[in-house]
């Protein structure tokens, strides 16, 4: 029996800064113990997080979208002018993290799926995903999206810096 989720896909606001904060320390917890430091996850500041939030909103240029279910977080995706310079690419899909227990389930497609129409809206043919090098998962999924992969970086003994960069041509 399949079931249906029931979400809303909303524009996040400044007073959803605290609660996306805390999700995203939930979403460290779960996606980055054993890559991340251990202190990275555990001095994790909310408070922080939360302002990093409300300066992308004001900010604008990238859009963060929140995913609700049952009035709660279990996502969030945000897209837009790039936030960490790779070669001549201007957008790029900043995060996008899905509760773990709704992964495989659309949600993440979904949050795809719109900021490639909205890229196409504005005539954007071209942009970037990157992702922590050991985030397998995360990985897997940009490809199954049509990501090609263009750059890895080098190892380092801190997991946390490495990246893959997915590119995609739409």
């Amino acid at each position: 029996m399949n079931v249906v989720i029931m979400m809303n896909i909303e524009l996040a606001t400044i007073s959803d800064c605290y609660l996306l904060a805390i999700f995203k320390k939930k979403m460290w917890e779960s996606t980055y113990r054993g890559i991340y430091p251990d202190e990275y996850i555990d001095q994790f500041n909310v408070r922080d997080h939360a302002r990093k939030f409300q300066k992308m909103i004001f900010e604008g240029k990238q859009k963060l979208f929140i995913v609700w279910i049952d009035n709660t977080v279990k996502g969030y995706m945000s897209y837009g002018f790039i936030r960490r310079p790779f070669e001549d690419y201007k957008y790029d899909i900043g995060y996008m993290y899905v509760d773990d227990a709704y992964q495989r389930q659309g949600i993440g497609t979904e949050l795809f799926n719109m900021a490639k129409e909205q890229f196409l809206a504005s005539d954007i043919h071209t942009f970037i995903v990157s992702c922590n090098k050991y985030n397998l998962g995360a990985q897997e999924f940009y490809k199954k999206m049509g990501g090609e992969i263009v750059h890895i970086d080098e190892d380092h003994r801190n997991k946390s810096r490495p990246q893959v960069k997915f590119l995609f041509n739409i």
